[in-house]
């Protein structure tokens, strides 16, 4: 179960790591300008 979790979280980081960066810049951003304001 280890092994076949550690390759799927593998082959997602692989497979889409742009995307996870994107969702938390926005998240952050999203958090920034409601403190902000």
């Amino acid at each position: 179960l280890d092994q076949e979790e550690e390759n799927r979280r593998k082959q997602e980081i692989e497979i889409a790591p742009e995307m996870e960066d994107n969702d938390l810049d926005d998240t952050i951003e999203q958090e920034d300008s409601t403190e902000v304001s």
